[in-house]
């Protein structure tokens, strides 16, 4: 099986330089490792997507970040014989945060000899435009316009998130969203955020959906109606590790269920992070894609499957 590292040289700021000493060691001694960098945005998508359709069994590490990653598993979907995989060096790093122990991310003979899992994927429609697959989350309003402030700074991962998260605690936030999904929830509300999510995490760390499963066929969706900025300092922590979604004194303003397809709509065109990648959007529609992708898990690495207090909460609330 031929192996392709895709290298984002920007991701990061530069983070795959880390790693690029062993895939170059490899590349130079292994016949079926390359290494290919890429040039512009959607290049690495249309060079893993030449390769899958000769029918040869291959794999495509993703050696950026999540937007890079997003772009190997859209370029090689719906061809069985290839596979995705992550080396983690960009901003945010978020699904791969969803397995354990993180540094086996960065082995690379753990890479190669690792085994891949049947993941679901989120088909995702913007305004009825061209479907995008995400491996990850779609999320809109307060961490969605983090991310563009991150974007714009030159710190990267964690850090570029917390500063942008304290630029946008100091400005005007919220936004009238409507949800409509197949499991009962239906609401128009003014809101602080929304996510679409497979994966746990977002913003380089905040695990904003701990309930999800990587491969049961269901979407989570969770909108946090508009708070106070009080009430959000209250409860940052729980939201950072996990437990604002169970936490009962949170049930009055946040809405949560699980669902096969959703619809939802904004007021006024605003931006929505798909997988890291910014967009901007007024309509979207979310279908879930049981085991569309084979993601490769690195040798001795494995799927964190959170222990969640008080899992069982009310999905279809509509007030």
């Amino acid at each position: 099986m031929d192996n392709y590292f895709i290298v984002n040289p920007i991701s990061g700021g530069g983070s795959a330089a880390r790693v690029l000493p062993q895939i170059e060691a490899l590349a130079a001694s292994l016949k079926n490792c390359h290494l290919h960098t890429t040039s512009e945005k959607g290049s690495a998508k249309t060079f893993v997507h030449k390769i899958a359709e000769s029918g040869r069994p291959c794999r495509f590490y993703a050696v950026g970040g999540d937007g890079t990653l997003n772009e190997i598993v859209n370029g090689i979907y719906s061809f069985s014989n290839a596979e995705a995989g992550f080396v983690p060096c960009g901003t945010g790093n978020d699904f791969s945060r969803c397995f354990s122990p993180a540094q086996k991310f960065y082995d690379i003979k753990a890479q190669l000899d690792g085994t891949s899992m049947e993941l679901d994927t989120i088909e995702t429609t913007i305004d009825n435009g061209k479907p995008t697959m995400i491996i990850n989350m779609a999320n809109t309003g307060f961490d969605c316009n983090i991310v563009i402030r991150a974007d714009k700074m030159r710190s990267s991962g964690s850090t570029a998130y917390i500063k942008g998260l304290f630029q946008e605690f100091f400005s005007d936030w919220g936004f009238n969203i409507t949800i409509k999904t197949d499991s009962g929830l239906d609401i128009t509300t003014d809101a602080l955020l929304m996510t679409a999510a497979k994966g746990h995490y977002c913003g380089g760390g905040f695990c904003s959906s701990p309930l999800t499963l990587p491969d049961n066929g269901l979407i989570d969706i969770a909108v946090i109606k508009n708070i106070s900025k009080l009430k959000l300092l209250q409860f940052l922590k729980k939201y950072h590790d996990g437990t604002c979604i169970t936490d009962k004194k949170a049930q009055d303003f946040i809405k949560y269920t699980q669902c096969k397809e959703a619809d939802i709509s904004v007021s006024k065109p605003q931006g929505i992070c798909l997988d890291g990648e910014i967009h901007t959007f007024s309509n979207a529609h979310f279908k879930c894609c049981p085991k569309s992708i084979k993601f490769i898990v690195p040798k001795g690495a494995e799927y964190t499957y959170r222990k969640i207090k008080n899992r069982r909460i009310k999905s279809n609330d509509n007030n």
